[in-house]
C-alpha cells in the first residue's frame, strides 16, 4: 500500500491556517481512506492524537529519514486542491 508522508505544519501554513491540528489529522485520514492509501502526518514538536510528533527534530528531517530508512518510493505533492484536501 502507498504511504503518504505529510508535513503537517507546511499544510497548515500554506492552505489551512485556521484549521485546528486535530481537524487536519481527521481530514487527512478521510482523504487517505477515499484514496486507498496510508498516511503519516508529521508535526514539528508535539502532535495531536493520530499524528506523529518529532520532539527535537524537524518534520522535514523526520520525513527524509523515515523515507530513506523504509526505502519508500515517493512523489512530492504540492497542489492540495487537486488532491481534494483544500
Amino acid at each position: 500500500m502507498t504511504v503518504v508522508l505529510v508535513d503537517a505544519r507546511n499544510v497548515l501554513r500554506s492552505r489551512w491556517p485556521n484549521v485546528p491540528e486535530a481537524e487536519l489529522v481527521e481530514r487527512t485520514r478521510e482523504w487517505a481512506e477515499r484514496e486507498g492509501v496510508n498516511t503519516l502526518i508529521v508535526f514539528d514538536g508535539p502532535a495531536p492524537e493520530g499524528g506523529i510528533g518529532t520532539r527535537g527534530e524537524s518534520a522535514d528531517d523526520w520525513i527524509a529519514r523515515a523515507a530513506a530508512q523504509e526505502n519508500y518510493r515517493f512523489a512530492v505533492r504540492c497542489n492540495l486542491r487537486e488532491d481534494g484536501l483544500a
